[in-house]
């Protein structure tokens, strides 16, 4: 465990490119008596870290960017979300493995977290997974329209597997831990397609009123 520290996000320019501001801040956290012989998550005076550089992304060292602490940790996360909400939805890469729905899904609901403040990078995971089978019950729902039963009466199987995706999307809200109201708000947003993921942040802040 660590003792209390400050934590804080802010927005520059420079004519740096990524590693150049890598090597900068290294300076910085070295004359700040910056330790990096001991444990690596253990306490430290001082620690700075890229989260974004504009819309650029990379996958590989030195610097991956966007920082992947921004979707695994609130600390890195709460703060640029507080500061550049639209940032947060644009530029964190598409969900690898989702639809285009649901990456629709993804944006509309992290955006709704964001302005319902309940945004926790811990339950990402978690959200993702709701997003993608959210998306699957959409899907599924059009597919189905009022097809309950087959031409020989039987019932549509379907049924089950709409029944089962609901189910989870359900149990997955819960897993968020999210307040009645944002998780009924997220629900019905989602349900009723009513905010698009292009929607513009102060349209969607009325939305959610």
């Amino acid at each position: 465990p660590q003792n209390d520290y400050l934590n804080a996000a802010l927005i520059l320019k420079t004519g740096l490119d990524p590693a150049g501001l890598r090597e900068a801040l290294r300076k910085i956290e070295s004359e700040m008596d910056r330790d990096r012989t001991g444990d690596r998550f253990g306490p430290r005076t001082m620690d700075l870290d890229i989260c974004f550089f504009g819309s650029r992304q990379e996958s590989s060292e030195p610097v991956i960017l966007p920082h992947p602490d921004v979707l695994r940790f609130a600390h890195a996360a709460v703060p640029v979300a507080d500061m550049a909400p639209g940032l947060m939805v644009r530029e964190i890469p598409p969900m690898v493995g989702l639809t285009d729905d649901a990456r629709a899904l993804w944006r509309l609901t992290l955006r709704s977290l964001i302005h319902l403040g309940e945004f926790q990078a811990a339950g990402l995971p978690i959200l993702r997974d709701f997003c993608a089978t959210s998306a699957q019950v959409q899907d599924m729902e059009w597919e189905l329209g009022k097809d309950y039963f087959l031409f020989d009466g039987k019932r549509n199987p379907l049924l089950a597997a709409l029944d089962q995706s609901r189910t989870t999307a359900r149990s997955l809200a819960n897993e968020l831990q999210l307040t009645p109201k944002a998780r009924k708000t997220i629900l019905d947003k989602v349900a009723s397609s009513a905010v698009s993921a292009s929607t513009e942040d102060a349209d969607w802040t009325k939305a959610l009123q």
